[in-house]
């Protein structure tokens, strides 16, 4: 137990510290400008080219995640009919736990951080201002919609997937 409250400790200190990072850098800003086209005001993966990589960015890592998790569920459930299947279950389940509950933890994050896609700032010729994690909006901004791109979903694939480590 004593080492659980350790790691989840530092763990809660390197995103704290990361969150600070991010808030008094502009990191984040230099990296979107090398994918974001000033001269002809436009991103690199264009709307028409987006649409047709989608699959690969959105519905794809879903889909791996999906299979993996079916998966991880049938192997668990053999290990309880065939008792040559009962030993070293613990990977399955942590894994199985891992695609299950880290997706849903950045959903409802996603309603906490109200942060728009780079795509929808103002910086980028969008219509929302931009605004860091735990800023506030200006006062005379009326939000139309809240902002559901902070933490992004396909990253959450790849967390989800840190626990085959």
């Amino acid at each position: 137990m004593h080492r659980f409250v350790f790691k989840f400790s530092l763990g809660i200190i390197f995103l704290c510290l990361i969150l600070g990072f991010e808030h008094y850098s502009n990191i984040d800003i230099q990296i979107e400008n090398v994918f974001f086209d000033r001269e002809n005001q436009r991103w690199l993966i264009y709307p028409a080219l987006h649409k047709e990589l989608s699959f690969l960015f959105y519905k794809g890592l879903k889909q791996v995640l999906m299979v993996i998790g079916i998966f991880c569920f049938v192997r668990l459930l053999a290990s309880i009919k065939y008792k040559d299947l009962r030993t070293n279950n613990r990977p399955f389940l942590i894994l199985l736990l891992s695609i299950i509950f880290v997706p849903l933890v950045v959903a409802g994050a996603k309603y906490f951080t109200n942060v728009y896609c780079p795509y929808q700032l103002d910086i980028y010729n969008g219509a929302y201002p931009f605004v860091r994690i735990v800023d506030a909006y200006p006062a005379d901004f009326i939000q139309p919609k809240p902002g559901r791109c902070f933490p992004a979903g396909h990253a959450t694939a790849g967390v989800a997937l840190m626990a085959v480590f």
